[in-house]
């Protein structure tokens, strides 16, 4: 399905913060819609495992002689209408790992987590206007390290750093079969940062002061 997707936003100030609001918003409109044309559900999903392994003998100083490494994807879609209401939700996982044979443990190559919720309200009889509320939260499941030669120290958990964004609107939607094309007008939008590790707490991190768990 090709998406066509446009944002209206309208800020009173200007600033990096904003800038990066605009983007958030332009990520979650490239999102696959369906359209259901009466009351019900529709659910659709992606699972994909992969698995790899190499090994070797015979190696140079530097080089791994084994390595294993698995990474899994989880795309999930859920749909529901009814009446002039409509919910979308949109879940997107992300996890890899690696074992090598020099420090001969897991560690984590890839983490995310995407979770995407829209509620909207038909305007009137018009099935292509409505208005509602879009919500998004992104951060990571587990910690995250930085390694080095001989110890290594956290860079990420979960929800430090995390994103929240929420946006009231005015969308108008129309969904063809092989197109989808959206005009999205928000006067209201909120922006979270969060760190809330206990770790990262004393420190300025991911855009949050020192002894705050929150930048908005």
């Amino acid at each position: 399905m090709r998406a066509i997707s446009l944002f209206i936003v309208f800020l009173i100030l200007v600033s990096a913060s904003d800038a990066q609001v605009v983007t958030e918003l332009k990520k979650l409109g490239t999102k696959k819609k369906l359209a259901l044309d009466s009351s019900g559900w529709k659910h659709t999903g992606l699972f994909v495992l992969t698995v790899n392994q190499s090994s070797q003998s015979g190696i140079s100083s530097g080089a791994e002689s084994f390595l294993l490494g698995m990474n899994t994807i989880l795309n999930k879609a859920v749909h529901h209408k009814k009446g002039k209401y409509t919910f979308d939700s949109y879940l997107d996982l992300e996890l890899g790992l690696v074992y090598a044979s020099s420090y001969k443990k897991f560690r984590k190559t890839t983490d995310r987590f995407d979770l995407t919720l829209e509620f909207d309200h038909a305007i009137g009889k018009n099935k292509h206007f409505t208005y509602g509320l879009l919500g998004n939260i992104n951060t990571q499941l587990f910690p995250g390290y930085t390694y080095l030669s001989d110890y290594h120290l956290k860079a990420s958990n979960i929800l430090s750093p995390g994103k929240a964004l929420l946006s009231f609107g005015v969308d108008y939607k129309k969904v063809k079969d092989k197109s989808y094309f959206s005009i999205f007008v928000t006067p209201a939008t909120i922006r979270w940062v969060t760190k809330l590790d206990r770790y990262f707490y004393p420190n300025y991190k991911f855009g949050v002061d020192s002894f705050h768990k929150v930048y908005t």
